[in-house]
Order: C-alpha cells, then structure tokens, then sequence
C-alpha cells in the first residue's frame, strides 16, 4: 500500500470513528430523555400506556 493510500484510510478511519461517537452519543442522551426517573413518573407511564 502507499503512503497516499495509507493516509486516506487514516483519514477514513478517523471520520468514520468521530461520526460513530457523535451518533453513539446522540443516542444515549436520547435514551436517557426519555427513560422515567421515578417511581412516580414509571407508575403514572404505565397507567397511561397498559400493556395488556
């Protein structure tokens, strides 16, 4: 492989691996919204949306 090649797989490497970390990211704050918090707010979910 070539130096040039080289360098471009680096540089492919490093976007692929900020993007992943950005939407990785992303997602667990995401995840993190929209969990209940207490007790109170888990009873009150599940009153709203039964599973039965």
């Amino acid at each position: 492989m070539s130096y040039n090649q080289k360098v471009w797989s680096a540089v492919l490497l490093m976007c692929a691996l900020f993007w992943a970390a950005i939407i990785g990211t992303f997602c667990t704050l995401n995840d993190h919204h929209h969990q209940p918090g207490s007790y109170a707010e888990q009873k009150t979910s599940v009153a709203k949306h039964p599973t039965c």
